[in-house]
């Protein structure tokens, strides 16, 4: 089997690994960050769309509320999928494993290709991003188990 990529996220960030077959040790390749998570929504813009007074003198609301981190969640669920697309299009590559939080997992779903999701060896649906190497081993050595069978 050739190398596999392993792909483990949160909402905050995503860290990237390489195995070179379903045993082998994971090795860190990198670390993609979502800057918008840290920080409060307040700093990430308007928080409420604006306000309008009719002729009867009740507020309306000239739009409906939408909520920034969910939006900066959304561009990064996007930034993931582009990077699993990336991964996927490598002839060298097996495939690639997915140890993704629930939520995200969905999002990301959504803007992945056809080619990209047949490309998927297996999924962890847990947050394992703050987890030991050892745990993070063998969940996917489960999941890649799991997977074959």
């Amino acid at each position: 089997m050739s190398a596999i990529r392993v792909v483990v996220a949160d909402s905050s960030r995503a860290e990237i690994f390489a195995m070179a077959s379903a045993h082998a040790p994971l090795q860190k390749l990198a670390t993609v960050a979502n800057p918008y998570t840290a920080r409060h929504e307040r700093d990430l813009g308007a928080d409420a769309p604006g306000r309008v007074v009719s002729r009867q003198g009740i507020q309306h609301a000239l739009a409906p509320r939408h909520l920034l981190k969910k939006q900066a969640t959304e561009k990064f669920a996007r930034l993931l999928a582009e990077r699993i697309e990336t991964e996927t299009r490598h002839a060298e590559i097996a495939g690639v494993m997915l140890v993704i939080a629930p939520r995200l997992l969905a999002q990301v779903h959504s803007f992945l290709s056809k080619e990209a999701k047949r490309r998927i060896l297996g999924e962890v649906k847990r947050n394992l991003v703050e987890s030991r190497r050892l745990e993070l081993q063998r969940q996917v050595e489960a999941g890649l188990g799991a997977a074959a069978r």
